[in-house]
């Protein structure tokens, strides 16, 4: 029995992920569909049961918008991604060219809809810089912000 139904899960149309139609994501304002369609691209036309999840789980997190993401299976033919982006603090001039950043020192390219943003933007960071740096440096920016807005609301009193 349980053989017949690991060869019928494993082979039967039914578990065939035919198309993006059949993935949905959530959790997206600045990552486009596209970028999250073009890492799950090889799974079309692939068993749902040899869908790797935590490789694309990691694969997805590469994406400089995203924080993290879930991949679920859906029964009998559907993957559902959840997305949980970063959320900029800052614009940064990165080789001349404005990108965001966000508290952990993760650069970020601008998204479509960028007229939502207002911040200031920082300059003397590279990308070449490793992480950490960035991260640091961005702890002491985001210190300074919380200090300056502590100073103003004192002075509105």
């Amino acid at each position: 029995v349980w053989y017949g139904l690991q060869h019928y899960g494993t082979s039967s149309w039914r578990f065939r992920l035919d198309s993006s139609d059949n993935i949905t994501v959530s959790g997206m304002n600045s990552v486009a569909r596209s970028q999250i369609l073009d890492v799950m691209a090889s799974d079309i036309d692939r068993n749902i049961f040899f869908v790797p999840l935590e490789q694309r789980k990691k694969q997805l997190e590469q994406i400089p918008w995203i924080q993290s993401a879930a991949v679920m299976r859906l029964l009998p033919n559907r993957l559902k991604i959840v997305v949980t982006e970063r959320t900029p603090v800052a614009f940064v001039e990165v080789n001349s060219h404005i990108q965001m950043i966000d508290a952990n020192g993760v650069i970020m390219e601008m998204p479509a809809n960028q007229s939502r943003y207002s911040f200031p933007v920082i300059i003397g960071i590279s990308d070449n810089d490793p992480l950490s740096m960035r991260a640091a440096r961005m702890k002491i920016y985001t210190r300074f912000m919380r200090e300056l807005q502590n100073s103003q609301s004192l002075t509105d009193v």
